[in-house]
C-alpha cells in the first residue's frame, strides 16, 4: 500500500470520526471515539511527514534553489523591464512556486529563484519563463484551396498572406498535416485575454479555452459577424495551431486552441497566455543556488526556536503541573498536523511562514491557558472538579473560536490576493490555526476526560501569579494614548528624514556583487566579514553554475555599497582566491505591483474582521480591534527608522504575524467584555471594562511571557540573520500586550460615550439575532 493511499484512508477515517465524535451523546462512547480520532488524526499525518526533510519544501531563504539570469532581446525600454517583471512574476506564481525573487539586473535583464526544483520542473520553469506567448487570430484566404493549387503549380503566394502548415491527430490517431494561406496581419491579438485554462473534450483531448476581456468579447464577435463561412487562424509564436471555420457569429467572448497538446502542455500553454510578454526574453544563465540565510544562520535559528520552545514547555510544566502537561502534548500535537497539512498539500515553508508557525505556538498556549483560567475560575466558585473542567472548556470556546477565526479571516484573504510573503505567511498561519483547534479542543479536552474517567487527576493544581487583580487599569489610557502617538510621530519623522534609507534591497534595490572563489570557503566567515565592515544588511548566496570550476558567491548591497563589500571581502581573505566578476543595479524584489495586491489584501483583511466582529460583537469592537491592529503593526514599522534599521520583506512578514497576534488577544478580552454584559453584572460601562481586563490579566500576562520567552530566545541565540525577525516580534509583542487594554478599550468606552445601557442593549439584541456558535 502506497503512502498516499494510507493518508487518503487515513484522512478518511479521520473524518468519519469526527462526525461521529459529534454526534455522540454517551459520555463512554464519545470518550473512546474521540481518542480514536486524534490518534488517527495524528499518526496520518506523522506519515505525511516521513521522511521530515524531504516531505517539508524549504524556501529560498531556508535551503536555496534555482536561479535563472533572462535577458530581454532588442532595444529595452524601462516600461518594457517592467513589464516583463510582473508578467514573469505571475508566470511564477501559476507554477505554484512560493515566494520566488525576482529581480530586475541592470538596464535589460532580471533574475528570477526559485526555491528547489526538480529536473522536470526546471525544464517546464525554462519554457514558461522565456516563451513570449505572442497570440493572433488571423483570418484564412476566402479561396485558400483554388489559391493553394496556384501556389504549388509555382504562382506566388498572395499579397498580404503567408503559407503556414499545422498538425493535428485524426480520428486514429494519425497525425494530418494542413496547409493554409493566412493573412500576415492579425485581426486581434492576445492582449485581449482576460482569462486562459486547460480544458477537456469528450474524448480527453486537451485544449485551452480562452475568455476574452469585455472590449475582446465585443471584437470577437464582429470578426466573427463579419466572416462567417471563413476560416480563422490561431497563431502562436509564429506557429499555426489550428483554423477553425466561423459558422456563425460568436459573442459569448469565448474561444478555444486545439492542437496536439498533452495536459501539462495545455497548462503550460493557459499561464503563458494570461500573462504574454511584450519583449521577447532568454535565458541567458542557469545556477544552482545556496539559502539567503545560509546554514550557519538556519543552525542558530533552529538552535533558539529549540531553546525558546523547551523553556516554554517547561514554564507551562511548573506553572500548570499535570494541566501544563496535557497542554505540551496539545502543542506536540498542533505542530504534527501543521507540518503534516504542509507536507500533504506541498506548501513552502520561509521564513515569514516561520512568523506563522510562531504565532501559532503562541495561539495554541493561549487557547490552552484561556481553558485552564476558566477552570480556575469554576473551581473557585465552588463546583467539582468534572464540571469545573467541562465548564472551563465550555465557556472558553467563544473565545478561542472567535480570536482564531478572525485571524483566519485576515489569512484567507491574504492568500488569495496576496503574493510573497504575504502568502507564505497565510498558509502557515491557516493551517497553524487549524492544528490550534485541534489540539485544544479535540486532544486536550479528550485527555482531561480519559484523566477524570480514570481517577488519574483528583484536584487542579496549578501557581498563579495574580490573585484577584482589581486595578484601575483604564486609569492610564491617556498616557498609553499620548505614548503612541508620540512614538508615531517620531516615527513618521524619522521615514521623512532618511526617505529610501529606511528601505532595504528588498524594496529600494541596491547593488549585486557576483564574487568567484578558487577556494571553499565558509559562507559564515563572508558574512562575519560583511558585518564587521559594517555591512551587516548584506544578503549573500553561494552559487554554482553547471560545470564551472569552483564556487561563486552573490552579495546584494544597498546602492553604493557593492564595490566596498568587494574590496572587504578579497581583502579579508586572500587565501580564498576571490575575484570580483561583476557589479550590477538590481531593482527592489516587491514591485510596484505586489505593493499594490498586499496593500489591496491588507484592506479587505481589515474589512473582513470590522464584519465579523461587528456580526458577533458590536460595531464600537470591531472598530477598537482593528485601530488595535493597525497601532501595533504600525509601531513595529516606525521602530526601524527610529532604531536605523531597515524594513525588509522579513520585517513585513513578522508584522503580518503581529497583525494577528494582535486581534487574537483583543478578541479575547472583549469576549469577556460581552459576557459581564450580557450577564448584566451591575457597574459602569467604565467598571465592566476594567473588571473584564482584570479577570483576563494573568491570562495575557501567561500568554505573553510564553511568546516573549520564544522571542528573546531567537534574539540572543538565533545570530545575526534572525535579528530583523526577532526584533520586530519583540517590538510587536510589547506593543499588542498593552493595545488592547489602552487602545482598543478607550475606543469602545469613546465609541459609546461611556453609555452602557446602551452597549447592554446591542449585544443582548445581536445575541438573539444570531445562532449560536457552539
Amino acid at each position: 500500500m502506497t503512502t498516499e493511499t494510507i493518508i487518503f484512508f487515513g484522512g478518511l477515517m479521520a473524518l468519519v470520526l469526527f462526525v461521529w465524535h459529534l454526534a455522540a451523546t454517551e459520555d463512554r462512547s464519545r470518550r473512546k471515539v474521540g481518542a480514536a480520532l486524534w490518534v488517527i488524526a495524528i499518526c496520518t499525518c506523522i506519515i505525511a511527514t516521513y521522511p521530515l526533510h524531504k516531505t517539508i519544501r524549504l524556501g529560498l531563504d531556508l535551503k536555496g534553489g534555482s536561479s535563472f539570469l533572462m535577458e530581454l532581446n532588442g532595444e529595452v525600454r524601462p516600461a518594457a523591464l517592467q513589464q516583463a517583471v510582473e508578467v514573469v512574476r505571475k508566470r511564477v506564481d501559476n507554477l505554484g512556486v512560493a515566494e520566488p525573487i525576482i529581480q530586475p539586473v541592470g538596464e535589460r535583464r532580471i533574475m528570477v529563484q526559485m526555491p528547489g526544483l526538480s529536473e522536470e520542473n526546471i525544464q517546464t520553469t525554462r519554457n514558461q519563463l522565456s516563451r513570449v506567448a505572442q497570440l493572433e487570430f488571423r483570418l484564412v484566404h476566402p479561396e485558400n484551396a483554388a489559391e493553394l493549387a496556384k501556389v504549388d503549380a509555382g504562382g506566388p503566394v498572395p499579397i498580404g498572406y503567408e503559407l503556414m502548415k499545422t498538425s493535428q491527430k485524426d480520428k486514429d490517431g494519425q497525425k494530418q498535416e494542413s496547409r493554409y494561406l493566412v493573412k500576415r496581419r492579425p485581426e486581434m491579438s492576445g492582449k485581449h485575454v482576460r482569462r486562459a485554462y486547460h480544458a477537456q473534450g469528450a474524448i480527453g483531448e486537451s485544449f485551452v479555452s480562452l475568455e476574452f476581456k469585455p472590449e475582446g468579447k465585443e471584437l470577437f464577435g464582429r470578426i466573427t459577424e463579419q466572416n462567417v463561412g471563413r476560416q480563422l487562424a490561431i497563431v502562436l509564436d509564429g506557429e499555426l495551431k489550428s483554423a477553425p471555420r466561423i459558422n456563425e457569429a460568436i459573442y459569448g467572448g469565448r474561444a478555444q486552441i486545439t492542437g496536439d497538446f498533452t495536459p501539462q502542455e495545455a497548462t503550460e500553454l493557459s499561464s503563458v497566455l494570461e500573462n504574454p510578454l511584450d519583449t521577447p526574453v532568454r535565458i541567458v544563465e542557469e545556477r544552482t543556488v545556496a539559502g539567503t540565510l545560509g546554514h550557519d544562520s538556519i543552525r542558530s535559528g533552529v538552535i533558539a526556536s529549540a531553546i525558546g520552545f523547551a523553556a516554554v514547555i517547561v514554564f507551562m510544566v511548573w506553572y500548570y503541573h499535570f494541566s501544563g502537561v496535557v497542554a505540551v502534548l496539545t502543542l506536540a500535537a498542533n505542530f504534527i498536523v501543521l507540518f503534516g497539512l504542509m507536507a500533504q498539500f506541498r506548501f513552502t515553508l520561509t521564513l515569514p511562514g516561520i512568523a506563522g508557525v510562531i504565532l501559532t505556538a503562541g495561539m495554541a498556549v493561549d487557547a490552552n491557558v484561556l481553558i485552564y483560567e476558566r477552570v480556575r475560575e469554576e473551581i473557585a466558585a465552588g463546583k467539582a472538579l468534572g464540571p469545573s473542567i467541562i465548564g472551563g472548556f465550555d465557556k472558553a470556546f467563544s473565545a478561542i473560536i472567535d480570536s482564531n477565526l478572525t485571524t483566519i479571516i485576515t489569512a484567507i484573504i491574504m492568500f488569495y490576493l496576496g503574493s510573497g510573503p504575504v502568502r507564505g505567511f497565510a498558509v502557515t498561519l491557516t493551517l497553524g490555526i487549524v492544528g490550534t483547534l485541534f489540539g485544544a479542543l479535540i486532544v486536550g479536552r479528550n485527555l482531561f476526560e480519559w484523566a477524570l474517567a480514570k481517577n488519574v487527576m483528583r484536584t487542579f493544581s496549578a501557581r498563579q501569579f495574580i490573585i484577584d487583580p482589581k486595578f484601575d487599569l483604564l486609569r492610564y489610557r491617556w498616557y498609553a494614548i499620548a505614548f503612541s502617538i508620540a512614538v508615531l510621530v517620531a516615527g513618521a519623522i524619522a521615514f521623512k528624514t532618511r526617505g529610501e534609507a529606511c528601505f532595504g534591497v528588498d524594496f529600494a534595490g541596491g547593488e549585486a556583487v557576483t564574487l568567484t572563489a578558487s577556494a571553499p570557503t565558509d559562507i559564515a566567515v563572508v558574512r562575519k566579514t560583511l558585518a564587521d565592515a559594517g555591512l551587516d544588511s548584506a544578503m549573500i548566496q553561494a552559487q554554482r553554475s553547471a560545470g564551472a570550476q569552483g564556487e561563486s558567491y552573490l552579495v546584494r548591497t544597498k546602492f553604493g555599497d557593492g564595490q566596498k563589500a568587494a574590496d572587504a571581502i578579497t581583502r579579508a581573505l586572500p587565501k580564498a582566491g576571490f575575484t570580483l566578476s561583476s557589479i550590477d543595479s538590481v531593482g527592489p524584489v516587491v514591485g510596484k505591483e505586489l505593493l499594490t495586491k498586499s496593500a489591496i489584501a491588507l484592506f479587505l483583511a481589515l474589512f473582513g474582521i470590522l464584519i465579523y466582529v461587528t456580526a458577533r460583537f458590536e460595531m464600537s469592537f470591531a472598530v477598537g480591534g482593528i485601530v488595535a491592529l493597525i497601532h501595533d503593526v504600525a509601531i513595529v514599522l516606525v521602530a526601524f527608522p527610529l532604531t536605523g534599521q531597515e524594513i525588509s520583506l522579513t520585517v513585513v512578514g513578522s508584522a503580518l504575524g503581529i497583525a494577528g497576534f494582535s486581534i487574537n488577544d483583543t478578541i479575547v478580552i472583549f469576549d469577556r467584555v460581552r459576557e459581564c454584559l450580557r450577564n448584566s453584572e451591575k457597574g459602569t460601562l467604565y467598571e465592566l471594562m476594567n473588571r473584564a481586563l482584570n479577570e483576563t490579566l494573568s491570562r495575557t500576562v501567561l500568554t505573553n511571557l510564553t511568546v516573549f520567552i520564544t522571542i528573546l530566545s531567537l534574539l540572543f541565540f538565533g545570530g545575526p540573520m534572525l535579528r530583523d525577525f526577532s526584533f520586530a516580534w519583540l517590538v510587536g509583542s510589547i506593543a499588542g500586550s498593552y493595545s488592547t487594554l489602552y487602545i482598543a478599550s478607550p475606543i469602545v468606552l469613546w465609541w459609546t460615550g461611556g453609555s452602557d445601557e446602551w452597549l447592554r442593549r446591542q449585544v443582548v439584541e445581536s445575541e438573539e439575532e444570531k445562532p449560536a456558535v457552539a
